[in-house]
């Protein structure tokens, strides 16, 4: 029973490696992101209010996507070290 608690820890572990992977992606196209909007403050009239308007609800969004990702990495983690702990309790 406790090799297949491995394998699952192992793909477990895996998953939250690649989670992180996207979440650190995210991070970086954000700033990327954050830059570009920087820009439009150069941006007048109408055109310029609408796609700053837009930028502005996207990267609240962008907030809400990541807030969503780190609560279900951490509850992820959680469950990872319960799996390991009962691995360690059947040896």
């Amino acid at each position: 029973m406790s090799g297949r608690i491995l394998i699952e820890l192992d793909e477990l572990l895996q998953a939250e490696r690649k989670l992180n992977q996207v979440m650190q992606k995210l991070r970086q196209d954000e700033c990327y992101l954050r830059n570009v909007y920087g820009q439009l403050y150069g941006w007048k009239g109408m055109a310029g209010d609408e796609m700053r308007k837009q930028m502005s609800s996207f990267f609240s969004d962008l907030s809400t996507w990541n807030s969503r990702f780190e609560a279900r990495r951490d509850e992820l983690i959680r469950y990872i070290e319960r799996m390991r702990y009962l691995d360690e309790s059947m040896k």
